[in-house]
């Protein structure tokens, strides 16, 4: 199975920690030369790095838009926010090889190491690829994407050799290789790095997945890299809420018909841009202790048992900001019920999508009912609810259990699988979850054997 992940566009952010003293930029020079390649001036083990890729044209796949315009602007705010950039466009294979050992040179021991790719990439087998502007004739015979791309781990160990790594993916999710070579058609998700390589990460896709970005064909930048490139340089706002704001921008512009999506996890808050002087910076969460972050949990949750909400909002918003799973999960329950807030449920599924990332179970429930109905600012997509509600499930959450058992027995978001149906259904009974052994029995009247043998393994 291959997914592609550039054409239309989605953005894939992943964001690594940066500790809050890196914040100030420094002043470097560039040097152009001639080849749409810019080498920054960096010494190894300097401050901040970056490296800009952005592919266009390609010989014998789909040309692309806005890629070259998307890196030149990305590599000139990150020049002005203190980066090192080495900026390459329109690149073959070897020359992406030859501009990632020129990075990892300059990583090694840098505070900050930062990729941007704009082009076209691809999924195969669990692997990422960047695709290069010379991939080969696709007519030409036999294809193999490992002797035609470039694997996205290949950059990762590059960035690994800084102490802190920012990875920005701005690529899309429609196939550009004929399904005789790659296989059958894209689905599913795009494969996330290893969290043994990657740490804790926060992963921000343009767009849903399996739904269809704007290219903004009418425009010098895709939605999403024209939302970031305008709260990139804000001063002093955290990382997560600049992405809020750019969530907002993108779903405005789009008529709500694009909204990004947040995966994998998110630790500490980190600011590209220091506040101005004599002023104080949004979000002003600044390193914590973890017992100063377990007070904030503990008088939280206390304050939310009693049902006071309006005293339990702000200790539980700095823990959740700090990056405590549970914490943003509440915050999520609240926001959708508007306890002791505004009933936001936009605000809700992006609180549950944070610890959903981390492995929340109940949030990953919730986020999957979201899905599944299509509200909370996100667009209906059975196949997404049916992949929550499955690791909900599988940390043996009974609700997650009955939801999935429901996805297989009516084919939403999953084949139709009656034996999967029972399995879950049986699981989710067995935790003593009341809906779940009426399925079983609702089955058993209609006639299923099996269904009726479960219900005698019951207490």
């Amino acid at each position: 199975m291959v997914e592609s992940f550039r054409s239309p566009r989605v953005l894939v952010l992943l964001w690594l920690v940066v500790p809050l003293s890196l914040c100030v930029p420094a002043v470097r020079g560039q040097i152009e030369d001639g080849r749409g390649v810019t080498i920054a001036s960096t010494e190894p083990g300097e401050g901040r790095v970056a490296l800009v890729l952005g592919n266009a044209e390609y010989t014998s796949i789909s040309p692309l838009q806005n890629t070259v315009h998307d890196a030149e602007d990305m590599s000139a705010a990150l020049q002005r926010l203190g980066f090192d950039v080495i900026k390459r466009l329109d690149q073959s294979r070897a020359n992406m090889y030859e501009a990632v050992r020129a990075f990892a040179k300059k990583a090694k021991g840098a505070e900050v190491a930062l990729l941007f790719y704009a082009g076209h990439g691809v999924e195969v087998k669990g692997e990422n690829y960047l695709v290069p502007v010379d991939v080969a004739d696709l007519e030409g015979g036999d294809f193999r994407i490992d002797q035609e791309a470039v694997p996205l781990e290949e950059v990762l160990r590059a960035l690994s050799r800084a102490t802190n790594q920012v990875i920005v993916l701005d690529a899309c999710r429609s196939n550009p290789f004929p399904d005789n070579v790659t296989g059958e058609g894209a689905g599913g998700g795009w494969a996330i790095p290893s969290g043994d390589m990657m740490g804790g990460t926060l992963v921000v896709y343009g767009t849903a997945p399996g739904a269809v970005a704007s290219d903004n064909v009418e425009g010098r930048n895709g939605l999403f890299t024209k939302a970031l490139l305008a709260e990139l340089e804000r001063p002093g706002i955290e990382a997560a809420e600049m992405m809020r704001r750019v969530t907002r921008r993108v779903r405005e512009a789009s008529n709500q018909a694009q909204s990004p999506w947040l995966s994998a996890s998110y630790v500490l808050p980190f600011y590209f841009t220091d506040p101005e002087a004599g002023s104080e910076p949004d979000n002003p969460i600044t390193a914590v202790s973890a017992g100063e972050v377990e007070r904030w949990v503990r008088d939280g949750r206390s304050y939310y048992n009693r049902k006071d909400y309006a005293s339990a909002l702000p200790l539980l918003r700095k823990a959740a900001r700090a990056g405590h799973m549970d914490s943003q999960y509440y915050l999520g329950t609240m926001y959708l019920a508007g306890r002791g807030v505004s009933e936001d449920p936009e605000k809700a599924a992006d609180w549950f999508q944070l610890a959903s990332m981390r492995g929340h179970a109940k949030a990953q429930y919730f986020l999957g009912g979201m899905y599944s109905g299509g509200f909370g600012g996100r667009r209906q997509d059975d196949a997404r609810a049916a992949d929550l509600y499955e690791r909900a499930a599988k940390q043996g959450l009974a609700e997650g259990q009955f939801r999935l058992g429901l996805v297989y027995e009516s084919g939403r978001g999953r084949p139709k699988d009656e034996a999967n149906a029972r399995r879950w259904y049986y699981q989710a009974a067995e935790q003593g979850y009341d809906k779940a052994r009426a399925a079983l029995e609702r089955r058993h009247e209609s006639g299923d054997d099996r269904a009726r043998a479960l219900l005698r393994r019951l207490p």
